[in-house]
């Protein structure tokens, strides 16, 4: 029987170093299925893990991404009904206008490959639930989910959470077409190898 890729870990620590650059270092990459989940840059600074600047620095670029892979929708009630009320923003483009969901946060994974590894980074969005609460106008489920999956994802309260690699490659592959080829190879996690390069990252 094939063993689960979603398993319980512990929150990610940190990355030491980019990935290698092309060539066949790229075609075997292993994707941690820890993550960690952040409603905002103070909310990353807050939990005493990464620096301002490496908070902010990737709040934005998850921003960057969901311009690029969120979902458009033609009427403001059709996202709504996805994402909830106030929670899409409108947007004009050169092929015309349309309405996308806002990020709520951003989730922070890992890719290693040779020993070397790089930060994952992905919008989420709140997870919601149109009849949360017995509300017929619904409301916030408590969870977030991303672009690419509308499982709830329910981090911890130091923001950890577990995520399908698979959909974590997903969004490498958005992020930089030279992950298009690669390999997930699921042991467990990157816990203690971060733990170990923590003093070394973010700083």
């Amino acid at each position: 029987m094939k063993r689960s890729k979603m398993v319980r870990l512990v929150l990610m620590g940190a990355a030491v170093a980019p990935l290698a650059g092309c060539g066949d270092d790229q075609n075997q990459v292993e994707f941690s299925e820890d993550v960690t989940v952040y409603s905002s840059v103070e909310d990353c600074v807050a939990k005493g893990v990464f620096t301002e600047k490496f908070c902010r620095e990737n709040y934005e670029k998850a921003k960057a991404l969901n311009d690029k892979v969120a979902p458009h929708f033609s009427a403001q009630q059709s996202c709504e009904q996805q994402f909830g009320p106030g929670a899409c923003e409108y947007r004009q483009s050169d092929s015309g206008s349309f309405w996308m969901p806002a990020i709520a946060g951003f989730m922070l994974g890992q890719a290693l490959s040779n020993r070397r590894s790089e930060i994952i980074y992905q919008p989420v969005y709140r997870d919601y639930n149109a009849s949360y609460g017995g509300s017929s106008s619904g409301g916030w489920s408590g969870g977030y989910r991303t672009y690419n999956s509308r499982d709830a994802i329910r981090p911890s309260a130091n923001g950890s959470a577990r995520f399908n690699t698979d959909l974590l490659r997903d969004a490498a592959i958005a992020q930089k077409p030279a992950y298009a080829r690669t390999q997930t190879i699921s042991r467990g996690g990157f816990g203690s190898r971060a733990a170990s390069s923590s003093s070394s990252f973010g700083g």
